[in-house]
């Protein structure tokens, strides 16, 4: 893949699917991305049913292509949140295709899209995330798409008799 192909973010296709799942080569790899809620290994139809029964106008599941190929780089999920007036969203399960996409700033450059996303296109002020405190490439990604801590949440899941701890970040409008 040429890399100087633009990318660019748009909707999670039903096609897509087979493609996302093989980026998740273990159970904690799975338990990094989604947290808690699915089981390894991810089925296809698990996460297609994962996106159905998330359906509405305050869920929206995007991917970043490569323009010219339409090669899958990455995944991301925004929840509005709940309101008369929504002002804030959630990122959840950003994952980046592991072979030709990390270490390269696409997960940068896809959380920023994401964010410009929620600001511009949804109208919203503040998009908030959590991340696994050791998580530290996930942490650099999301601080240097302008997100900042603030708090920490502990013992939010147990993996192999270890409790994980989780940041809360966010960004805002004006930041």
């Amino acid at each position: 893949m040429s890399a100087q192909h633009q990318r660019n973010l748009r909707p999670f296709r039903e096609g897509d699917t087979e493609r996302l799942i093989g980026w998740i080569g273990s159970e904690k790899e799975l338990l990094e991305w989604a947290g808690p809620s699915f089981r390894y290994p991810l089925s296809a139809g698990n996460f297609r049913q994962h996106l159905k029964t998330h359906q509405s106008e305050r869920f929206h599941p995007l991917c970043l292509v490569d323009e010219e190929t339409d090669r899958l780089c990455a995944y991301g999920e925004v929840h509005v949140s709940p309101g008369c007036v929504p002002v804030a969203a959630d990122l959840s399960r950003i994952i980046v295709e592991p072979v030709q996409s990390r270490g390269h700033g696409f997960g940068e450059r896809f959380v920023k899209q994401l964010v410009r996303f929620c600001v511009k296109d949804l109208g919203l002020t503040r998009v908030g995330l959590n991340v696994y405190t050791h998580n530290e490439p996930a942490i650099r990604c999301y601080k240097k798409a302008g997100f900042q801590e603030e708090g920490c949440r502990r013992h939010v899941v147990r993996y192999e008799g270890v409790d994980w701890d989780s940041y809360m970040m966010s960004v805002l409008k004006t930041d």
